[in-house]
């Protein structure tokens, strides 16, 4: 982080301190202030009232925020605070004195009542100051304490002479002159104080001047004060009118300059921000096309050697099986059938290796066809019963009774899938079983099929459970390693899982076995038309249902 950012951090903190003093300062001037205070909506409806006012009206302040107008003044007084109120709002301002005796005495109270408007300039409701002319001076203290705090100077302006009735000694303060020279001053601002290229922004003073517009007003613009120094200042004035004629506005000046200064450097972070995070996009990016292409290329050279390889070992395979069919002694047919088998298991990891590179480059494609479910189970297990033999492993399957027969899909791909899955359940079982549980539901003819395996081998830690479906990967124990195998078996089973909207689980524990369960849905077999539009209709890659 820059030294700049920091101190606009530092800056912003201290402004938050201050802000939450003034909130501090006005609450306690809310809670305190012995001087009535409200608020009222467009309907005459109080929407705020201070504890001083709901005191000097013998209310509860609560209640007086929650009831309507009608429900505090019945009857004819009613009407009178109704008709007073839309007369203020339409003419803007009213100033008079009235008697209050709600604590038991007759005070004089001096209202300033108000009308609140929105930007456009209509009235949305109004608000009402009244003093205790007996402690009018301290009220007018805490006023100016509370401008000196908001850094705000106040103001009354008559709009009939273009001069200033009163002004605050913030004014002259901010100003830098005398009060006597802020009177004289304040009306030549757009020719003495205000930058040039700013003075258009004062036209809305203007038009209140020659008495084209009598609303309030918001403008923010630049002035040079006469030791040179440049402020930028935001000016608020709303009308007041006496006989139903505006006779004069009262206002403030801000000084908004560290605000502008902020936003500005504000402004310049972001854009430094911006730069740096396209240009580091842009680095991603390039990042992520030389990743794409180094895959692309690496799955192609995959593809391409794995082809090649297993061109000649299909030959060299041949010609292994032709010679088993001759004149042999024992110890050559030794010799013969470890080349099988190492020729197998060769076969075997070439196979694994270019189905991994055709999933990567998006070759391989489902294709779909009609098929017997059960047949295909049987088939499958029928060809791995002589590895299971081997073991003394108990190799066994169940078949729901409620399941549908014939379904469509691609069998190649589910056989791929499950002979990798009893595989590795008898690979990694050395005694007890594996067991193979066939299950589903059934919905508006398409089955959600799920397929365990379940064995009594070495289990998986928890912590390999995502590891075995990396490419590449298996878990980490000795045994597992000891097997061999390329790593690519459960990650290509995963893949096609993917592909026909399938996933595939595991639960297992060290020493007591794991359950592979592989789950899609098929549609069961009735017009393979109608099944490829269930495929198409269940989320499947545009590919498949092609």
């Amino acid at each position: 982080m820059s030294d700049s950012q920091e101190k606009l951090i530092a800056e912003n903190e201290v402004l938050k301190d201050k802000v939450a003093q003034y909130e501090a300062w006005f609450r306690a001037i809310d809670e305190h202030a012995k001087f009535d205070f409200w608020f009222k909506d467009h309907d005459s409806n109080y929407a705020y009232v201070n504890p001083h006012f709901a005191k000097n009206m013998g209310r509860d302040k609560c209640a007086m925020e929650s009831q309507t107008i009608d429900e505090i003044f019945q009857g004819d007084r009613y009407e009178r605070v109704r008709a007073l109120d839309l007369q203020i709002m339409s003419e803007g301002y009213l100033n008079r004195v009235v008697p209050c005796d709600a604590s038991g005495r007759l005070e004089m109270h001096e209202e300033h009542r108000f009308a609140v408007k929105d930007e456009a300039g209509n009235p949305i409701g109004l608000g009402c100051f009244a003093f205790e002319v007996t402690e009018k001076s301290l009220a007018e203290e805490t006023l100016a304490k509370a401008e000196q705090l908001a850094s705000l100077c106040s103001w009354r302006w008559s709009a009939q002479n273009n001069s200033l009735i009163s002004c605050s000694d913030q004014m002259a303060d901010f100003l830098g002159v005398s009060i006597t020279e802020a009177f004289g001053l304040f009306p030549k601002r757009a020719t003495m104080l205000v930058l040039p290229e700013d003075k258009h922004l004062l036209r809305p003073i203007e038009d209140r001047i020659r008495g084209k517009l009598s609303t309030g007003y918001e403008i923010e613009y630049r002035i040079r004060k006469f030791d040179g120094e440049i402020r930028h200042v935001r000016e608020i004035a709303v009308p007041f009118s006496t006989n139903s004629e505006i006779t004069e506005y009262i206002g403030i000046m801000q000084d908004i300059t560290r605000q502008k200064e902020i936003e500005a450097e504000l402004l310049t972070t972001n854009e430094t921000l911006e730069k740096k995070v396209e240009f580091r996009t842009a680095e991603l990016q390039a990042a992520k096309d030389a990743a794409e292409l180094a895959n692309k290329t690496k799955s192609q050279f995959l593809a391409n050697m794995s082809h090649e390889i297993r061109t000649p070992l299909n030959g060299v395979m041949g010609m292994t099986q032709l010679l088993a069919r001759t004149e042999l002694d024992e110890r050559q047919q030794e010799f013969l059938h470890s080349m099988e088998i190492s020729g197998k298991n060769l076969l075997d990891v070439i196979n694994s290796i270019l189905d991994f590179s055709r999933i990567e480059t998006g070759k391989l494609k489902l294709e779909l066809t009609e098929f017997d479910l059960p047949t295909l189970l049987k088939e499958t297990v029928s060809m791995l019963s002589p590895l299971a033999e081997q073991k003394g492993i108990d190799l066994r399957m169940n078949f729901a009774l409620d399941l549908p027969t014939y379904y469509v899909g691609d069998s190649l791909k589910i056989r791929q899938i499950l002979v990798n899955l009893i595989g590795n359940a008898i690979k990694f079982t050395e005694a007890g079983y594996v067991n193979i549980e066939v299950s589903g539901v059934t919905r508006k003819e398409v089955t959600q099929l799920e397929i365990a395996v379940q064995d009594t081998g070495i289990g998986i830690a928890r912590q390999d459970f995502d590891r075995i479906f990396e490419q590449f990967e298996q878990s980490h124990t000795g045994y597992c390693r000891a097997h061999g195998g390329t790593g690519l078996g459960l990650s290509i089973a995963t893949s096609l899982a993917d592909m026909m909207n399938g996933e595939i689980k595991v639960r297992s524990q060290v020493g007591n076995g794991s359950i592979f369960t592989f789950n899609c849905p098929l549609p069961a077999h009735a017009n393979l038309e109608q099944n490829r539009l269930k495929l198409a209709a269940m989320s499947f890659p545009q590919s498949i249902a092609s």
